[in-house]
């Protein structure tokens, strides 16, 4: 049977202006639970602008409530949410961000540095989902290497990544940010199980490609439409995985706007096959 995840990414403007579009999305997660067979909700980072503000977590909390009580909800930090956004040079660091502990991991076992890297296992669904955090720290050779071990370990299950930093799209070709590049090179090109990473931060859509020496082929898909107010709110992508065909399928919809057709198709709606 197919079984989706509902992704959003980078949720920030709702926390310090018009909520509107995540309390759609929060609706519409909870109406179509069982009609989409949806099993966990993924959020790829900068859930808030500011994250020394109480007032900006306190309103994403409340908004995300209705997805948490009826979902497995599992989130990584991005770069506002530790206070490295907005032109400001001050880190607040991860101290926010776990005081509020919104990530559905909380075993210690399956953490790396207090919640920045985390796993789950999916054993029904048999694939392993990786969330990897902002990064503060200068050495990134710990966390790659705890990456590279969880990897390993579960090296028999279809790997995908929820990261909020590793594309961008400079107008003319789609390119890995300076994270993305350490990441592709220390982390994914060693492991012929990950097929698939979910990004943001970067604004627009994007999608970037590569074929190993291993014969598998790993896609990142880039989706965060905060710089379009007038049309991308509301925005959230549903990924369904189809066992039977090992296609993965991308849906953009807007409940807000009860729309499916943002932008190009190619980017936003579209089916990867022979994906995990």
């Amino acid at each position: 049977t197919p079984f989706t995840f509902l992704w959003i990414a980078d949720t920030q403007n709702y926390a310090f202006s018009d909520d509107a579009g995540l309390i759609a999305i929060a609706d519409y997660a909870v109406r179509v639970k069982e009609e989409r067979n949806m099993i966990a909700v993924l959020h790829s980072g900068d859930l808030v602008e500011h994250c020394d503000r109480d007032a900006e977590w306190e309103k994403i909390v409340r908004d995300l409530g209705p997805i948490r009580e009826a979902y497995p909800f599992y989130c990584v930090c991005g770069n506002h949410d530790v206070g490295r956004g907005s032109g400001k040079k001050d880190v607040h660091g991860y101290m926010q961000y776990q005081l509020y502990d919104l990530c559905g991991v909380r075993d210690p076992d399956r953490q790396f540095n207090g919640g920045e890297c985390w796993y789950q296992l999916f054993e029904e669904q048999e694939l392993l989902l990786v969330g990897i955090g902002y990064h503060l720290e200068k050495d990134e050779k710990s966390r790659n290497d705890w990456l590279n071990a969880v990897l390993d370990a579960y090296s028999g299950y279809p790997a995908v990544i929820l990261t909020h930093d590793f594309l961008y799209d400079n107008n003319v070709e789609i390119l890995l940010t300076t994270h993305g590049r350490t990441l592709e090179k220390d982390v994914i090109a060693r492991h012929p199980n990950v097929r698939l990473l979910l990004c943001g931060h970067h604004r627009g859509t994007a999608r970037w490609q590569k074929t190993y020496d291993d014969g598998r082929t790993f896609t990142a898909v880039m989706f965060n439409l905060q710089g379009d107010r007038d049309e991308g709110v509301g925005y959230c992508t549903l990924v369904s995985f189809d066992p039977v065909t090992h296609g993965i399928s991308f849906e953009s919809y807007s409940p807000y706007y009860d729309d499916h057709t943002y932008g190009d198709p190619e980017q936003t709606s579209f089916t990867l096959e022979n994906a995990y």
